[in-house]
């Protein structure tokens, strides 16, 4: 059984962050077309993101402020709250696990 190192720990936490990185991207292309296709409204309120294109800081800010309101569940979609809910405490254990690999990595 091979032996747990601060290398070894660093090397898997970045590969967690790297692999929660690219759901991050599924479930941002999943949200953005949710709401482009089900609230058009809203959609436009973003200024009509994409994942790569107008995908600005404020966007981003627009969107995380809307998924982390209560409007979300305003809208009457039940599987988009879920998602919401999800989306934010995904975010708060990227940010857990950041952080510890930013702490591993300044202990040396």
């Amino acid at each position: 059984m091979p032996r747990i190192n601060a290398s070894n720990l660093e090397l898997a936490l970045f590969s967690v962050l790297m692999a929660m990185g690219l759901i991050h991207f599924g479930l941002c292309f999943w949200v953005y077309r949710r709401i482009r296709t089900r609230h058009p409204a809203i959609y436009e309120e973003f200024g009509s993101p994409g994942l790569f294109w107008n995908r600005s800081r404020h966007n981003q800010r627009l969107l995380w402020k809307f998924m982390s309101s209560p409007r979300v569940k305003e809208l009457s979609d039940p599987t988009l709250a879920r998602v919401a809910v999800f989306i934010r405490v995904f975010g708060y254990c990227y940010l857990l696990i950041f952080g510890c690999l930013f702490a591993s990595t300044l202990r040396g």
